[in-house]
């Protein structure tokens, strides 16, 4: 056996190491230069997101979601849409999946390698009822839900407001409200409606119904927004005064603003007239209830984006039938569990 020598050793001991930080940093520089590469390619496939304004999330989270619900995907998790450094980014090579948001390319909308809102609203006031495929008349939309003005299983209310000067006579389910009522206490007091609820609005101008709009739930927990003609015929915009308002767009921004309106504003009193009309709730004067107006403060705090106080009429209905003996088992337990 050779004898080792101390000088040799550590002479062949320094040339491993040598190659060791050679092989290691050759390893390492490599491994930085792919991931910058990389780096580069996905700020690449990026388009700046130019709304200026203070909600761009959530509208981006609106909007992207009903072009994405048939793959079940959430637009940021899914890496659509980015969030870097408090700016947001569409990612082009996500958005060429879908079918109609890579019309967003197709169409030149990201030819300046940014989306600004004048850009978007346009591009969904073409695709978004597309995409969202309403029911092709109303009178399907009245079938489908099995729907006709009368029917006991439908709550529903006479209003007059700043949206529109026409009467609007809007519908819901009373089993939808009874589910967000059962629910209100549960999920920290808002009241939140099933997927699936649907809000069915009537303009009236004299005895003609001049346009419905249709307000639907999302699986996302958004609000679809469609508008019928007086023919029954899908339109992209109200036609009562004072002003036309689009749809999604402008029902979306009203439904998800802070602004408080007439008459809700001013329930359980009555509101003043406005530049355009009366601004009123035609609802027998025994409803105007303090007590669940203040229990709900509905149209303020507006859970789940709606605008109107129905559960607060429907409640100060029940415990009118309360009072005159009148009232279901059923509905005595859920104005107990409320405390009511």
């Amino acid at each position: 056996m050779d004898r080792i020598v101390p000088g040799r050793w550590h002479r062949t001991r320094g040339a491993f190491l040598i190659i060791y930080i050679i092989i290691t940093s050759l390893l390492l520089w490599t491994n930085i230069s792919c991931k910058s590469e990389k780096g580069k390619a996905d700020e690449s496939s990026l388009a700046f997101v130019d709304f200026d304004k203070s909600n761009t999330e959530l509208l981006l989270r609106y909007y992207f979601g009903a072009y994405l619900s048939d793959r079940d995907e959430d637009a940021f998790e899914g890496g659509y849409v980015r969030r870097i450094d408090g700016k947001y980014f569409v990612d082009r090579n996500k958005i060429r999946r879908s079918p109609l948001l890579s019309r967003l390319i197709t169409d030149g909308y990201l030819e300046d390698g940014a989306l600004d809102w004048d850009e978007f609203s346009a591009f969904i006031r073409e695709t978004y009822y597309q995409r969202r495929n309403p029911y092709p008349d109303l009178n399907a939309v009245y079938e489908g839900l099995t729907f006709h003005p009368g029917d006991s299983s439908w709550f529903h209310v006479n209003v007059r407001g700043v949206m529109t000067t026409a009467l609007r006579r809007v519908y819901v389910r009373k089993a939808a409200l009874k589910a967000a009522l059962g629910g209100y206490l549960a999920n920290g007091r808002r009241l939140l409606y099933p997927v699936g609820t649907t809000f069915i609005g009537e303009h009236w101008v004299d005895s003609s119904r001049i346009e419905t709009t249709v307000m639907s739930k999302r699986p996302d927990g958004f609000w679809d927004f469609f508008i019928y003609g007086s023919e029954g015929q899908p339109a992209g915009e109200t036609i009562a005064p004072p002003k036309k308002l689009k749809a999604p767009i402008q029902c979306f921004g009203c439904h998800t603003g802070g602004k408080l309106f007439e008459p809700e504003k001013s329930f359980p009193g009555f509101a003043k007239d406005g530049p355009h009309g009366p601004r009123a709730l035609y609802v027998d004067d025994r409803l105007r209830n303090k007590e669940v107006a203040a229990y709900f403060d509905e149209h303020r705090k507006r859970s789940d984006m709606i605008l109107g106080i129905y559960n607060t009429l429907y409640v100060s209905e029940m415990l009118e039938r309360r009072r005159n003996g009148d009232l279901s088992k059923e509905d005595e337990t859920l104005l107990n569990n409320l405390g009511l």
